[in-house]
């Protein structure tokens, strides 16, 4: 049985399918997630909890989820090419607990700013997160431009 608090499995994580461990499901797309959890859960994980989840997923026959880590590392570089500056960034950015709201745009910069570090971190954690999906056949759902922008924008 593969839950989300216990994996009791006589096989080793993924390798199960070549132990004749499978299961069938009628819906095309299997969907995963809201772009809420990312603040509630997600952004306290590591690499071992989100690999472990990714494999509850391919378990439970998802084959779509969102993968938002790491977005605002890639919204800073291109804020800084379109000539912010840190202190326009850092407004901009919520806390990590906060960053679905910021990405809706109901708050700005709350709980902030985003260190270079946090920025790097998940940008390596999405990379692997991006690989494993991939490996285990999950489409990832990546984000796109909601239209909110740092308020130095109207300079």
């Amino acid at each position: 049985m593969a839950t989300w608090s216990k994996v009791s499995l006589s096989c080793n994580r993924i390798d199960c399918r070549k132990q004749g461990v499978h299961g069938s499901i009628s819906a095309r797309f299997r969907y995963y997630q809201n772009v809420c959890t990312s603040s509630y859960s997600f952004t306290w994980w590591n690499w071992t909890r989100w690999e472990r989840e990714i494999d509850w997923m391919a378990l439970n026959g998802i084959n779509l989820a969102l993968a938002t880590v790491g977005q605002e590392a890639i919204w800073e570089r291109v804020y800084i090419q379109l000539n912010l500056t840190s202190d326009d960034i850092n407004n901009h950015f919520t806390g990590p607990a906060f960053l679905a709201w910021g990405r809706m745009g109901n708050i700005r910069g709350w709980a902030g700013p985003l260190s270079p570090s946090w920025h790097n971190h998940t940008l390596i954690l999405q990379r692997r997160i991006l690989a494993r999906m991939r490996e285990l056949g999950i489409v990832p759902i990546l984000p796109a431009f909601a239209g909110h922008v740092p308020r130095a924008f109207q300079k």
